[in-house]
């Protein structure tokens, strides 16, 4: 008898609005972004990084930027409402990243986990979520995500129904 991993996933609806910072003068559109490709790690290459817009910090990664000195002076962020039938895998638990490796994990260089993105890209999930809380409990776990360090979101494809507008201000501010 097989048995098939259950993943947890939300739409974009639930996910909320999302924001991206880049520097002055990069412009942020669907036709610029690099499909996501597996690299040696539990991180992808390209994609599109996001984080929850929230009323406390702005973003988990601006609050997270800021700490750590990464924020740019120059940065500038955009604004963007995801499609509401977007699909992600959300890592909320060390549980779900757990069910994640069992259908999507594999082993790399030196034995780190690997997730293999582009399979859940032909999947048809749009990309892939992990909350404070999945950070938190993941982040020194066996699996782990160590690395990603806050709550964000990586795209493995355009999902947006909008990109609202920059908001340099609110970067710059603080």
């Amino acid at each position: 008898m097989t048995t098939t991993t259950v993943l947890r996933t939300i739409t974009g609806q639930d996910l909320g609005t999302q924001l991206h910072s880049k520097r002055l003068g990069l412009t942020l559109c669907a036709s610029k972004m690099e499909p996501v490709t597996n690299d040696r790690f539990h991180k992808p290459q390209g994609g599109l990084w996001t984080s929850t817009a929230n009323d406390e910090t702005v973003s988990g990664w601006y609050e997270w930027g800021k700490n750590e000195g990464m924020i740019a002076p120059n940065a500038v962020t955009w604004t963007l409402i995801p499609e509401p039938n977007a699909l992600l895998v959300e890592i909320d638990s060390y549980g779900d990243l757990t069910a994640l490796v069992a259908q999507y994990g594999g082993s790399g260089s030196y034995g780190q986990l690997v997730i293999d993105f582009e399979a859940m890209a032909r999947d048809g999930y749009d990309g892939m979520h992990l909350t404070d809380r999945g950070q938190w409990a993941t982040r020194m776990s066996k699996p782990n995500l160590y690395g990603w360090d806050c709550e964000s979101t990586v795209w493995f494809r355009w999902a947006f129904s909008s990109v609202v507008g920059t908001t340099a201000e609110v970067v710059n501010a603080a």
